[in-house]
């Protein structure tokens, strides 16, 4: 019985005789009212309709007159249908029926769909159910989840009287309706008005004890929980400073083991080395060596000695080179004076190990403190709540440790209950520190506003209660504040974890508007002028978990200069409800950064929206294409028609975008399948057509000779040894290619064997550029999950890239005069970069790549020698990006490694 109206036949059935197995089929009544609330038949307030769930369903168990009978929750089927109905059926079983099974699942799901589900309720957080009401749903509601087949006694033998009531006004209102032209008429509407809104008022008064009683439950059940919280919050932080010793004793027997075994191997090889024939061989050279000093001959001198070396007929360059590395290894006592040895041995160091700018000590921070003209005042905010005196107490003096002594600590504490906080923060004796007690607990951004409030300082930092600033932060962010122009600062920072060890450093780009938009990754440590908090309006209420997020987004829509200070300035304390320890342990903030990037995108009028990232707190921001731009695809190739068949075939089944022609420029091939194959393409689509481009290979000047006869509005150069993986991959470039303010837009490309080939192309690593995440595997997330983000980046490659056709016309195109074949592509979007466009990598437009196939790898003298003429035009022509670093990278990673590889040993560097 799905309709509770047909209990009211159960009596006429049994009086008849009839053998039946009731089913009874249950609803959330709330569930109910909402469907009926508004009906062809009238609008009926929420009261009535449950005092009719409720009539209809006592009356039915009361026909069933303790008959056991199979409960079935409507919510429990739509949830697992398969699962309900074998339920329901081992049931009937039970009961004697036979020949009945559950329908197969796949038939189940066409016929049972979610969709019709559309009135939904969870619990009665409104109290609008009476507690007679309550207590029969949960009897029930208990029975629908029982195996086997239940008999329901209402616990309550009679309903309450306001379906009475509400059936009295009906009748009276059909009475006035049969004699509504009458005087008496009128007095008898009045009398039922006033018995109607007696009525309401009663059923108001009752409606308002029920709120009462189950406010005052939430009460108690929300100090419960905090009891519950704050134990958890005691118990978590002994487990896991329990686990992290256990694990630090761990790894220390481990690296023991490691050492011992490494001193063995290198007593053994030291052993072997002396017993050699080269090492006796050699003793008398060693000997002359120690006794004769060879002066340093000067660098002009040497390369004519190398020149003269590497002239001497009859041997390979390369087996020449690998002699002079020889001896650079082996002999250095005959080698050690020579300039080559010392740039081989500074590539076979560690050049990360020594920081590019050596940090503040109190000597060099007295210095430069008497170089500056502008000395601000810094209004620290600090939020306070509950916080634990110790990491309150490192908080605070590492403010008062500060090698730039002019600030101002502006304390809020938000209702803290716990005695040990509000002790702590009453001792406080400090005419630089100002306090504020909130008189109700009111939340992170109201508490921060408060704290603003107090603030007199011309800039202002945001430092968390239990947080720890580095001693040089605020005299570094001073240096950059001589700048008046700098609005908005931002810092490395790392991680400290309970005992105050610090790891874990996050090395940040510079300013990178889509990598923002991706995630928060300014955090801390951040300054930012008080003028331009007030011009936004501090902190809004609604972002709790993501509201410095929502703050930074709006300051960079408004401030005049954003710098980054690649330093870790600040130590971010890991504790086990903190987003330092982990992402998850705050969800809602998730949720809270979207409907911050959602308002941004309203803000700026960027029409898009704003989906949740791979990972906890990151973002995909996906903007509306406008009109409908060609695509103009440049597909250059020589021969490896295979390879031409599948990048063109996936090209044409994958794309779901279809406003695009494909060009393929024939570089002299020469097999008949490769024509063969051109005339079948053209013939499959007419979108395809084939060029010939009959001179010596130069990927610049073929384009550049192509690119005037396109007729698209954007223009994609692509590699022939590529293949579509995502079916969007178009509308992924199209996106970004078509703002304004961005210049190329590159994509994810990988290995066939899953792992990255392309990931954005880094300045300044390998021998000019090379590419980020290069060799990780796809499913990896990489450093801060860069490989799956949007972001900026200096450049990418042109396997797969794409910009607007008047860009290239406004940048002349590629470089065919001094890069013909390698670099070409970086060049162009540095030139892009220095005319004040970005440059966007996007990881949702994803290909295969079967890297240089086509053109093979630099493996013959002619090819090295013009590789390293074209490196040495990148490296004069950027010169100055090189001096100063990829902007979108950070000096501080490791340049003797893979990209984003960071230096374990950096906590040295730290000023104390």
């Amino acid at each position: 019985m799905k309709d509770p109206r047909l209990g009211l036949v159960l009596p006429a059935w049994r009086d008849a005789g009839a053998d039946f197995v009731p089913v009874v089929v249950i609803r959330h009544p709330l569930e109910i009212a909402g469907s009926l609330a508004r009906s062809p038949r009238g609008v009926y307030p929420t009261a009535y309709l449950l005092a009719l769930w409720e009539k209809y369903l006592r009356r039915t168990l009361a026909g069933l007159d303790g008959q056991p009978a199979v409960f079935l929750a409507y919510r429990r089927l739509m949830a697992d249908p398969a699962a309900e109905l074998a339920r329901v059926v081992g049931a009937l079983t039970a009961a004697g029926l036979r020949g009945l099974a559950v329908p197969d699942p796949g038939k189940l799901a066409e016929r049972i769909k979610p969709g019709l589900y559309r009135q939904r309720s969870e619990g009665d957080p409104d109290g609008l159910m009476t507690a007679a009401q309550q207590r029969l749903w949960a009897q029930v509601e208990d029975a629908a989840r029982q195996p086997g087949m239940q008999a329901v006694q209402p616990d309550d033998p009679e309903p309450d009287g306001i379906l009475a009531l509400f059936q009295d006004a009906f009748d009276q209102r059909i009475a006035i309706g049969r004699h509504l032209a009458t005087d008496d008429n009128v007095r008898a509407i009045a009398a039922i008005n006033a018995a109607t809104a007696e009525m309401r008022e009663m059923v108001q008064q009752r409606l308002d004890n029920e709120r009462r009683n189950n406010e005052a439950l939430r009460e108690r059940i929300r100090a419960l929980e905090d009891g519950e919280h704050d134990l958890r919050e005691r118990l978590g932080a002994d487990l896991e400073t329990r686990a992290r010793l256990q694990q630090e004793l761990e790894q220390a027997q481990l690296g023991l083991q490691a050492a011992d075994a490494r001193c063995e191997q290198a007593h053994r090889s030291v052993q072997d080395m002396q017993r050699s024939l080269s090492w006796r061989i050699t003793a008398p050279l060693r000997w002359v060596a120690g006794k004769l000093r060879l002066p340093r001959m000067s660098w002009r001198f040497e390369q004519r000695l190398y020149r003269m070396y590497y002239g001497f007929p009859g041997i390979s360059y390369r087996r020449k080179r690998q002699l002079i590395l020889w001896l650079h290894r082996r002999l250095p006592f005959l080698t050690r004076s020579t300039q080559s040895y010392t740039l081989f041995n500074q590539g076979a160091s560690r050049p990360s190990d020594i920081p590019p700018v050596p940090r503040m000590d109190a000597a060099r921070a007295a210095e430069v403190l008497k170089t500056l003209a502008r000395q601000p005042v810094f209004s620290i905010i600090m939020p306070v709540y509950n916080t634990d005196p110790r990491w309150l107490h490192d908080a605070i003096e590492s403010l008062r440790n500060q090698y730039y002594g002019k600030w101002e600590l502006c304390i809020v504490d938000d209702c803290s209950n716990k005695p040990e906080t509000l002790e702590y923060l009453a001792q406080l004796d400090d005419p630089r520190i100002r306090q504020q007690r909130m008189e109700s607990n009111a939340g992170i951004a109201r508490t921060t506003n408060a704290a603003l409030a107090l603030a007199t300082g011309e800039y202002i930092g945001l430092l968390d209660h239990d947080d720890v600033l580095t001693r040089d932060a605020l005299l570094e962010n001073v240096l950059v504040l001589q700048d008046p122009q700098v609005d908005l600062i931002y810092s490395d920072e790392d991680k400290m974890d309970v005992d105050g060890g610090c790891h874990g450093p996050v090395y940040k780009p510079d300013y990178s508007p889509d990598y923002l938009f991706s995630n928060n990754y300014f955090c801390h440590f951040t300054v930012v002028a008080r003028k331009l908090v007030d011009e936004v309006g501090g902190l809004h209420y609604g972002y709790d978990g993501a509201q410095d997020f929502d703050l930074v987004l709006r300051l960079t829509e408004r401030a005049r200069k954003v710098h980054h200070i690649p330093k870790v300035l600040y130590h971010w304390r890991m504790v086990p409800s903190s987003t330092a320890a982990t992402a998850g342990a705050k969800p809602y903030t998730w949720e809270a950064g979207r409907r911050a990037l959602t308002d941004a995108l309203t803000r700026r009028a960027i029409a898009g929206r704003v989906d949740l990232g791979p990972y906890p707190n990151t973002y995909h921001v996906r903007r509306d294409i406008l009109g409908k731009p060609r695509v103009s695809i440049v597909v250059p190739f020589r021969d490896e028609p295979a390879l031409l068949r599948q990048c063109v075939g996936s090209i044409l089944e994958r794309s779901t975008w279809q406003d695009f022609e494909l060009v393929l420029v024939d570089n002299q091939s020469r097999l008949p399948e490769t024509a063969a194959l051109l005339v079948e393409l053209q013939q499959r689509d007419a979108r395809v057509r084939a060029l010939r481009y009959d001179r010596p290979f130069n990927y610049s000047a073929l384009h550049n000779w192509v690119v005037p006869q396109l007729k698209g509005d954007l223009l994609l150069l692509l590699n022939n040894d590529t293949q579509v993986i995502s079916n969007d991959w178009i509308e992924s470039l199209v996106e970004h290619a078509q703002r304004p303010e961005v210049g190329v837009v590159g994509c994810r490309l990988l290995y066939p064997d899953e792992t990255v080939q392309h990931g954005g192309v880094i300045i300044g690593i390998g021998s000019f550029a090379g590419h980020a995440h290069h060799l990780i595997p796809a499913d990896h997330p990489g450093y801060m999950a860069k490989p799956h983000l949007l972001q900026n980046v200096s450049a990418v490659t042109f396997a797969c890239a794409m910009m607007r056709m008047s860009l290239y016309r406004e940048l002349g195109g590629l470089d065919e005069k001094n890069l013909g074949v390698a670099y070409n592509d970086v060049d162009f979007c540095l030139r892009a970069m220095e005319k004040g466009y970005l440059n966007v990598y996007t990881p949702h437009a994803e290909l295969y790549h079967h890297e240089s196939k086509t053109r093979g790898s630099e493996n013959d003298e002619a090819k090295k020698a013009r590789f390293e003429a074209e490196t040495g035009y990148m490296r004069r022509r950027h010169r100055a990006l090189l001096e100063r670093g990829d902007p979108f990278y950070n000096i501080n990673f490791r340049s003797d490694g893979n990209s984003y590889e960071v230096d374990p040993g950096y906590t040295a560097t730290l000023p104390v």
